[in-house]
C-alpha cells in the first residue's frame, strides 16, 4: 500500500483460484481460473471473473467447478525494515534491511541500503532504532514494505511524518537494485504475494495424441496495473524457457508431479581440517532423477567447495560450568647445601683432642683429607680432630624446620689396627653434643666405613652460627695408623620455605550431557586471562565474616617465687670453661670419657653473692664405669670455691671407693663457704680419678649456688598467652587471680605446686635411672657390647620397674637393641647389675581408725633395678627427715583426702568459628566450665554423646557436684558455622 499526503486513488485487488470443470461422470472438461475482485479500500468483493487460464478469455463451465488434484505454486516473500547501526560513541545511523524468505520460512538473502538507496555496510551494533521524544526532529522517516512493481520487483516506499502527524511520501526504493527514486511509485504497483503483476499457475502437462506426456508446462500470467490479465506465457517447467506445445496442454495424469528441489546442509572440509558449512540445492526432473545442483553459503551467496564435501557431524551434547577454586602451594622440602669453614676444636667443646693441622677445605668440598699416622710412643692415645663451622643461606626460610644430614667415608690405611674407640663423626651446637657416630671399634687396617648423622634442626638454630661438625680419628693407640677421609656431604632439608598464600582462579569444566564425564578443563584468572596451576587445586577456604582477629588466648596459673634472703644462682654445665678431657653432655660434665687420660677441669665465675653470707654450692655426682680392676680404679672429684686464688672451701670425694659397678648421679653434700666482700667466687671441679686406661668416667651435674637457709614465698597469679593463627606467641599479660587486676612478678616465675616455697620435693614422683647392660653378640657367654638401660621406678606404689629404652654410649639419640643380654661381669668392664637403688615414697597412717590416712610419713625403699629382688622397706620417718624415725600404726593407701589439694587453675577462651574445643580431653582434671554464646549457634557435647545446639545470648555452666566427683567426664564445644562466637571460662586441677 502506498501512503501519501493526497487522497488515495480507489484500487482493486484480484485474487486467483485455479479450479477444474468436472463433469457428472468425473471427467475433467477443462480448467478455469476464477478471479475474485475486491475493493482495496473497503475490502468488499466487487466482482468475479472466470477465464481460460491459457488464453485469458472468459470461460463458461460445462460441469461443476472444484479444486484440481495438482498443488498450487509458492513464491518467495521479501520484507524491509529500518534499523539503526549504533557506533561505540552512541551515534545511530539509520538504514534499510531487506530480507527474502522462501515458502518454508528459510532466509534466502539479506540486502542493506542507505535511506538514499546506496549500498550500506554496518560497522557498529545493529538493532531497533532507539525511540526519541516526540518532535525531537521536524520529520521522522518511515518506510512501507511489501509492495511490488507491476513486473513483481519488490519496492519500499519512503515517507516522513512531521510533528503534527501529517505523513508525506518522498519516494521509493527498488529493493532488488537498491536504487532510490523520488516521487510517487509507478502505476501498477500492488501488494507482493497478493495480486501479482506476474502469476505462475500450477504445473500442466503437454500430452500428445497418444496420451503420452511430452513436457511439463507452467502458465505465466502478466497483469496490468488494474489487475487484468495482460498476457499469458507458457514456461518450460524444467528449464524456465518459453515452451511451445506439441500436443494439448492439460491437467497432468496421475503420478506426474512438479520437479522437486532438495536442499541439504553439507560441510566442505579443507586439507588443514577447516570445516565450512554450506547449502546444496539439488534439481530433479519429473521422474525424480537429480539433474543438477547449486551451492550457496548459509547467507545465500554462491559458494564453490574447495575441499572434501560430506555430511556435517552432529554436534554432541555438551554442558559446562565454572567454579571458583584455589591454587594452594604444595608442601615441599627445600634442600640447601651449607657452607663449612675451618674452626678450632675448642669452639665445639672438643679441646681434649689435638687439632689436626689444616686446612680442611678439600674434605668439606667432597675431596680427601689424610690423618697422618702418629709415631706414639705408648701408652699415649692420639685422636686428632678436624672441626668445621656450619653456615647456610636461609633467605625465605624464616621459621622453617627440618633435618641436617652429614656423611663421610673413612678408611684405615694401617699399618696398625684401631684400638677400642677409634674416633667418631660428631655434630655439636656450641659445646653441646647433638649427635655422634662412632668409627668401628678395633677397626682392622683396610677398614672402609661410611659414617652418617641426621639431626632435627631449625632455620633459627642454623642462623645462630654455633653449629659445628667434627671428625675425630685415632692415629696412635698401641700402634700407629693412618686414615683417609673422603666423600664428605652435608645437606639441610627444610620445610616451610615455600609460599603459603593460595591463589583464586576460575576452572571451567566441559562435561558430556549423557555420561557426565569431564571432557575438557580450562583455567583462567578472575579477569578471564589464561592461568597455569603451580601447586595443588583445592576448595577455597571461606573467610569468616567476623572482624575478630585470628588467634587464641590460653591462661595458666603460675607462681611468683620470691626467695629470701636471695635467689639461688644457677650454674648449668654448659656455662663452665672446660680444660683437658671433659665434655658437656646434656646437663652434666663428663670427665675422662672413652678412657682418655684424667686431665679434666671445669670452672666458672659466680657473681651477685651477698658479702659475708653463709652460702653453699649444690651439685650431683656419679660415675659411669666399673673400672678394671675396681680396687685401683676410683672415680674421685675435687670441688673448690675460690676468691681469686684463695681457696674458700674445698672437698675431695672418692665416689666409687672400690665398687665394681657404675654409680648413679645423686646429690652430693653441699659445699659451704662464706661469700667474700666482692660477692664473686670461682667454682671449680677437678677430675682426680685413678686407674689405668679403663677409668671410671666421672660425671658431675652442677646445680646452684645459694645462701644457706634460702626460702621461697610463692604468690600465684594468672598469665594469659596470646597466639596468632600460626601458633606464634604474640605476647603475655599477667593478672591477679581475679583475672583483671594487673600483676607484676617480683621474683622467679615457675609452675605452682603444693610444696612451692617449702624447699621440699614430691617424694612420690616417679624416678628415672640409668643402668649398664651387656650384650653377648659372639655367643661366648660374656658381654662384649656395653649399652645403657633407662628405667622408670615408681616409689609411691612399689610397682615393678619399667624399662623405657636402651641406647649406646649413654646417648639416648643412639638407640640399641640387644641380641643376647647377659649379666655384666668385671671382664665386661661395666657395672654390677645387683647394686640396689635407694628411693623414697609417701606413706599414710590411719591413726583414728576412720580408714583415711591422717599422718603423712616417708618410706625408704631399696630397689633392685634388675627386677630380681622385690623392693625392700628399710625404714620410715617424718617430714622427709631420716633423723625423725616413725612407726606407722595402721598404714593405708594414700588418697586425695590425705593431702590438701592445690589451688585450682583457671582458663578462658574467646573462640570464633567451627574449631572444636575439647576441654575435658585437654584438661583431665576439669572442674567446671561456663559457656556464653555471643553469635550464631554452638554445638555442645556432654556425656550423653549428642551435640545440642545452644543459640546466641545463652549462658550455661557445668561443674562437679559431689566430693567424690574428680572431674567432668566430657565437655566439648564447636561453633555451628564460621560466624559462631563464644566464650569459655573453666577451672581445672
Amino acid at each position: 500500500m502506498i501512503v501519501s499526503g493526497a487522497a488515495a486513488t480507489p484500487r482493486v485487488d484480484v485474487k486467483t483460484v485455479l479450479l477444474c470443470d468436472v463433469l457428472a461422470d468425473g471427467t475433467v472438461a477443462g480448467v478455469a481460473l476464477v478471479e475474485p475482485i475486491y475493493d482495496t479500500t473497503s475490502g468488499a468483493r466487487v466482482g468475479t471473473r472466470t477465464v481460460d487460464p491459457v488464453t485469458g478469455a472468459a470461460y463458461t463451465p460445462t460441469g461443476t467447478l472444484g479444486p484440481c488434484s495438482s498443488s498450487g505454486g509458492c513464491n518467495a516473500t521479501t520484507t524491509a525494515q529500518i534499523l539503526c547501526d549504533v557506533a561505540a560513541d552512541g551515534t545511530a545511523t539509520q538504514f534499510v534491511r531487506a530480507t527474502t524468505y522462501d515458502c518454508e520460512g528459510a532466509l534466502l538473502a539479506t540486502l542493506d541500503r542507505g535511506l538514499d538507496g546506496t549500498p550500506y555496510t554496518a560497522t557498529g551494533t545493529v538493532g531497533v532504532c532507539p525511540t526519541s521524544p516526540d518532535c525531537e526532529s521536524p520529520t521522522t522517516p518511515v518506510t512501507s514494505v511489501g509492495l511490488c512493481l507491476a513486473d513483481g520487483t519488490p519496492i519500499a516506499v519512503t515517507v516522513v511524518r512531521d510533528c503534527t502527524g501529517a505523513v508525506t511520501s518522498e519516494g521509493w526504493i527498488n529493493l532488488t537494485t537498491g536504487a532510490w527514486s523520488a516521487g510517487a511509485v509507478p502505476a501498477g504497483t500492488v501488494a507482493c504475494g497478493e495480486s501479482r503483476s506476474i502469476q505462475v499457475s500450477g504445473t500442466f502437462c503437454d500430452v500428445d495424441a497418444g496420451g503420452d506426456v511430452v513436457g511439463l508446462v507452467l502458465v505465466e500470467y502478466t497483469y496490468d496495473d488494474i489487475g487484468a490479465i495482460a498476457s499469458v506465457r507458457l514456461v518450460d517447467a524444467v528449464t524456465g524457457g518459453t515452451y511451445t506445445p506439441t500436443g494439448t496442454v492439460t491437467v497432468c495424469p496421475a503420478g506426474v508431479e512438479q520437479p522437486e528441489r532438495d536442499i541439504l546442509e553439507l560441510c566442505d572440509t579443507a586439507t588443514d581440517g577447516t570445516v565450512t558449512a554450506f547449502v546444496r540445492d539439488y534439481a530433479r526432473d519429473e521422474n525424480g532423477a537429480i539433474v543438477g545442483h547449486s551451492d550457496y553459503t548459509l547467507d545465500g551467496a554462491p559458494y564453490t567447495p574447495t575441499g572434501t564435501v560430506g555430511s556435517c557431524s552432529v554436534e554432541p551434547c555438551r554442558d559446562s560450568q565454572t567454579v571458583l577454586v584455589c591454587d594452594v602451594p604444595a608442601d615441599s622440602t627445600t634442600t640447601i647445601t651449607p657452607t663449612i669453614t675451618d674452626a678450632t676444636s675448642a669452639e665445639a667443646g672438643l679441646q681434649r683432642f689435638p687439632t689436626l693441622p689444616g686446612p680442611y677445605t678439600s674434605l668439606w668440598a667432597g675431596g680427601s683429607l689424610v690423618w697422618p699416622a702418629d709415631p706414639g710412643p705408648a701408652p699415649a692415645q692420639v685422636h686428632p680432630v678436624a672441626t668445621g663451622k656450619i653456615a647456610a643461606d636461609l633467605a625465605g626460610c624464616d621459621g622453617a624446620s627440618g633435618t641436617l644430614n652429614v656423611s663421610v667415608r673413612v678408611t684405615n690405611n694401617g699399618p696398625g689396627k684401631g684400638q677400642a674407640w677409634d674416633g667418631a663423626l660428631q655434630l655439636t651446637k656450641g659445646t653441646t653434643l647433638l649427635a655422634s657416630k662412632d668409627v668401628l671399634h678395633d677397626a682392622p687396617a683396610g677398614t672402609v666405613q661410611t659414617l652418617t648423622l641426621s639431626v632435627p634442626i631449625t632455620a633459627a638454630e642454623v642462623a645462630a652460627g654455633n653449629l659445628y661438625v667434627a671428625l675425630v680419628l685415632e692415629t696412635f693407640h698401641l700402634s700407629s695408623k693412618q686414615w683417609t677421609a673422603d666423600q664428605f656431604t652435608m645437606s639441610l632439608e627444610l620445610e616451610g620455605c615455600e609460599a603459603t598464600t593460595a591463589t583464586q582462579f576460575l576452572r571451567t569444566l566441559v562435561t558430556d550431557c549423557e555420561t557426565g564425564d569431564v571432557l575438557a578443563t580450562t583455567d583462567t584468572t578472575l579477569d578471564g586471562q589464561p592461568y597455569t596451576v603451580t601447586g595443588e587445586v583445592a576448595q577455597c577456604e571461606a573467610t569468616a565474616p567476623s572482624t575478630t582477629p585470628c588467634g587464641d588466648t590460653e591462661i595458666a596459673q603460675l607462681c611468683d617465687l620470691v626467695y629470701s634472703p636471695a635467689a639461688p644462682i644457677p650454674v648449668p654445665a654448659d656455662s663452665f670453661t672446660l680444660t683437658g678431657n671433659v665434655v658437656v653432655i646434656g646437663d652434666t660434665l663428663q670427665f675422662s670419657r672413652s678412657n682418655v687420660p684424667v686431665t679434666g677441669v671445669a670452672e666458672r665465675a659466680v657473681t651477685g653473692l651477698t658479702s659475708g653470707a653463709a652460702s653453699e654450692l649444690l651439685f650431683d655426682a656419679g660415675w659411669g664405669g666399673g673400672g678394671n680392676p675396681p680396687a685401683t680404679n676410683d672415680a674421685i672429684y675435687q670441688v673448690d670455691v675460690l676468691d681469686g686464688t684463695t681457696v674458700l672451701a674445698t672437698s675431695t670425694v672418692n665416689l666409687s671407693n672400690g665398687s665394681g659397678s657404675a654409680g648413679a648421679v645423686v646429690a652430693q653434700p653441699p659445699l659451704a663457704f662464706t661469700a667474700p666482700p666482692s660477692g664473686t667466687v670461682t667454682v671449680r671441679f677437678t677430675d682426680l680419678s685413678t686407674g689405668g686406661a679403663l677409668n671410671r668416667d666421672l660425671v658431675i651435674r652442677p646445680l646452684t649456688v645459694e645462701t644457706e637457709g634460702t626460702e621461697a614465698t610463692a604468690t600465684p597469679f594468672l598469665r594469659a598467652f596470646t597466639y596468632d593463627c600460626t601458633g606464634l606467641l604474640l605476647g603475655t599479660r599477667d593478672t591477679e587471680l581475679d583475672g583483671s587486676t594487673p600483676y607484676t612478678p617480683q621474683g622467679e616465675v615457675s609452675v605452682c605446686s603444693a610444696t612451692a616455697g617449702t624447699g621440699t620435693t614430691d617424694s612420690c614422683a616417679k624416678q628415672v635411672i640409668e643402668r649398664c647392660g651387656c650384650d653377648d653378640t659372639d655367643g661366648d657367654g660374656i658381654g662384649d657390647v656395653i649399652y645403657t638401660e633407662l628405667w622408670a621406678i615408681d616409689p609411691c606404689n612399689g610397682t615393678d620397674p619399667v624399662l623405657l629404652a636402651t641406647y649406646e654410649d649413654g646417648d639416648p639419640a643412639k638407640p640399641y637393641t640387644p641380641v643376647a643380654p647377659v649379666e655384666c661381669t668385671v671382664d665386661d668392664s661395666t657395672t654390677d647389675t645387683n647394686v640396689k637403688q635407694l628411693l623414697e615414697r609417701c606413706g599414710c597412717d590411719d591413726t583414728d581408725g576412720d580408714g583415711i590416712g591422717d599422718v603423712l610419713y616417708t618410706e625408704l625403699w631399696a630397689i633392685d633395678p634388675s627386677g630380681t629382688d622385690a623392693p625392700a622397706l628399710l625404714g620410715a620417718y617424718l617430714d622427709g627427715d631420716p633423723s625423725q624415725p616413725y612407726t606407722p600404726t595402721a598404714p593405708v593407701e594414700c588418697t586425695a583426702e590425705d593431702s590438701t589439694p592445690g589451688p585450682l587453675s583457671t582458663g578462658v577462651r574467646a573462640v570464633t568459628g567451627t574449631a572444636a574445643q575439647d576441654l575435658a580431653g585437654s584438661f583431665p582434671g576439669l572442674q567446671s566450665v561456663s559457656l556464653t554464646v555471643l553469635a550464631d549457634t554452638v554445638n555442645v557435647t556432654m556425656t550423653d554423646g549428642s551435640a545440642v545446639p545452644i543459640p546466641a545470648g545463652v549462658t550455661m555452666t557445668w561443674s562437679v557436684a559431689k566430693d567424690e566427683d574428680s572431674a567432668l567426664a566430657a565437655a566439648s564445644f564447636a561453633g555451628a558455622s564460621a560466624a559462631a562466637q563464644f566464650l569459655l571460662n573453666y577451672t581445672y586441677r
